[in-house]
């Protein structure tokens, strides 16, 4: 009768042991999840007088902070910086490039920051109701 309250005992332990690993695991990995940073790219146009104003902004709506590996800008499948990339798109539109941005290689962004890219103002009136 000892020997299988010891056999029993030991079981149990085992038992024990082993979901507090599990335990420990799934806790690890919810916690990694939970600091996961969450980068989305939001656009923006304002209509002033006789312009209109488009803003590009990454934002890290994420708990933690995101750290930025690579940040490239690709037209037709060629590498090249924010403003040379405008230039080229916007070749036939009357705009004023007011800002570019381009984050460095190892940049961070804080949770809940944001960096805005690019901002252009167009000319014109009426322009909100053509796009």
């Amino acid at each position: 009768m000892t020997y299988l309250l010891e056999v029993v005992s030991i079981i149990i332990a085992l038992c024990a042991l082993l979901f507090t690993a599990w335990q420990v695991s799934v806790q690890r990995k919810h916690n990694k999840l939970s600091m996961k940073p969450y980068l989305f790219c939001h656009t923006h146009t304002n209509e002033y007088d006789n312009a209109l104003v488009w803003k590009a902004e990454v934002i890290n709506n994420g708990i933690g902070p995101a750290f930025i590996t690579k940040f490239k800008i690709y037209y037709k499948g060629e590498p090249m910086s924010i403003n040379d990339a405008l230039k080229n798109v916007l070749v036939n539109v009357e705009h004023k490039i007011l800002h570019t941005h381009e984050l460095g290689d190892g940049a961070a962004l804080k949770s809940g920051g944001s960096i805005t890219c690019a901002k252009v103002m167009f000319k014109g009136k009426g322009l909100t109701d053509r796009i």
